[in-house]
């Protein structure tokens, strides 16, 4: 018998342009592109390394005052996707790794990492990871790019996987770098290294991840000297395409930090003069291992100076002096990396909850279950207009029912009680296969046999509905983050 299931894919569901491969005229890429608000940052979360902090996440404002504090696990950089999950990477007591903290803007005070309920991570001997630090997300691509400096390589995962996989690619490198930025509209990676050099690599992801620089931007004096020693921090600034980089300088001196601005960064390329350097006593930089740029403001975490503070400088384009004080100075000890919390998303109306002759389509994806065929379960996208086959996307399970979120991630249920969570198949991966370093499973004991089900993104929820569980028909609650293989994930 075939089982054939229907969702309406349409552009409202993504809360933003978006373009579906083969069902568009002008734009084939596949790319979402969330809406931002560039206002004022609403918050930032900080990560903590200290002695007595190590694995603490805190959420303070946009002056630093604390908010809540959470026990995420790891104890390195952190990176924020669209719906506010927070990426936590990690190499210390709880093993290198990621840790994806559930809509972190919205738990408790003192909320711990979840992974029987909410929470999901990256880790384990597969993974490959040694001493992960700085990350970035690829917002519309979907990808996750860990700077692994103990491995001399930036790791690549889909922002959707789960628990003990390899990378989906690894892009090795001659020196070891500390962070990354992306600049997707351009394709462009951008590497901090550890010998005080920015490697920069263009077309990273149509390339393959490949990890050899086209260029390397080498900060240096009026005499082209070099003058970067241990580059860690990196924010780049698309619009007037400028790139700032900290430098920790002898991580055991505590007044030897600087930033550098970098102009053309897109272009740069062998020995460049920053266009402004802040250093000296007056900025308390000493260890600035992790920087965040809002407008014309960067927020630095500050290891080591007066024991770890929290640091803000303003006019960080437009001013002049090398020996500036910060703005705002809190201290923090421990603080290891930060990341800004500039917008909520604007959610707009689930994808199952739009109808009428407002709703533009762009594609319409089914699900195929033939018990009679030998051809792979799988997903097929259509024509919104003549229901004509346009591509399929290979689960490898007996698939029901499905759902797209806004940012194109499909969610899957399967007759043999799992929820599949497919990276950004409806906005692309025509002919794959689902990969463990792309997508997850979530295996349940409280599925049985699941049917339709729908996901609320502005919840971080996904409903089930259930036809024969453990106590009849019902309809069970996920988190969107979920991650269980073998012992089964409770519902909410």
């Amino acid at each position: 018998m075939t089982s054939t299931s229907y969702r309406l894919q349409c552009a409202a569901a993504f809360a933003a342009a978006c373009t579906l491969t083969a069902c568009s005229d002008d734009d084939s890429s596949g790319s979402v592109t969330p809406p931002i608000n560039t206002g004022t940052p609403i918050t930032a979360f900080v990560s903590m390394n200290g002695p007595a902090n190590a694995g603490e996440v805190a959420r303070v404002d946009r002056t630093f005052q604390p908010i809540a504090n959470y026990s995420v696990g790891q104890n390195q950089g952190v990176a924020l996707d669209y719906y506010g999950n927070l990426f936590q990477s990690g190499d210390g007591a709880n093993g290198a790794g990621v840790r994806v903290f559930a809509r972190a803007r919205s738990r408790e005070n003192l909320a711990a990492f979840d992974p029987e309920a909410h929470d999901r991570h990256i880790g384990g001997v597969n993974t490959a990871l040694v001493n992960p630090k700085g990350m970035c997300i690829a917002q519309s691509a979907g990808f996750l790019f860990i700077a692994d400096q103990g491995a001399s390589n930036i790791a690549v995962f889909g922002t959707t996987a789960g628990g003990d996989v390899p990378p989906l690619a690894i892009a090795t490198l001659a020196t070891p770098p500390w962070d990354v930025d992306f600049d997707e509209l351009n394709d462009r990676l951008f590497v901090t290294l550890t010998d005080g050099t920015v490697a920069v690599v263009d077309g990273f992801i149509a390339g393959g991840f490949q990890g050899t620089p086209t260029r390397l931007i080498v900060p240096s004096d009026a005499a082209a000297l070099p003058i970067g020693v241990n580059l860690h921090g990196i924010a780049y600034e698309a619009m007037s395409d400028r790139l700032i980089v900290s430098d920790v300088g002898d991580a055991l001196v505590d007044n030897d930090g600087a930033l550098y601005v970098i102009a053309n960064a897109s272009t740069a390329d062998g020995n460049v003069r920053p266009v402004r350097t802040i250093a000296g006593p007056a900025t308390r930089l000493g260890n600035p291992v992790d920087i965040a740029l809002d407008g014309d403001r960067l927020r630095v975490a500050e290891k080591l100076n007066g024991g770890g503070q929290l640091l803000l400088f303003e006019d960080i384009f437009s001013g002049t002096l090398s020996d500036v004080a910060p703005k705002v100075s809190r201290a923090n000890i421990g603080a290891e990396s930060l990341v800004l919390e500039p917008y909520a998303p604007d959610y707009g109306r689930e994808a199952s909850d739009l109808d009428g002759a407002q709703a533009m389509l762009m594609g319409v994806l089914s699900t195929r279950n033939d018990a009679s065929s030998s051809a792979l379960d799988d997903i097929r996208r259509h024509d919104p207009a003549t229901l004509l086959q346009s591509g399929q996307f290979n689960t490898g399970f007996p698939v029901e029912s499905l759902d797209v979120d806004r940012l194109g991630d499909v969610y899957v249920t399967t007759s043999t009680g799992r929820i599949l969570v497919l990276n950004r198949v409806a906005t692309g991966r025509l002919g794959e296969d689902a990969s463990v370093s792309r997508d997850r499973v979530i295996q349940t004991t409280g599925l049985i046999s699941p049917k339709g089900l729908d996901v609320v993104d502005s919840r971080g929820l996904v409903f089930v509905a259930e036809l024969s569980g453990l106590s009849g028909p019902c309809v069970l609650a996920y988190s969107t983050e979920a991650q269980a293989f073998g012992v089964g994930a409770p519902p909410l």
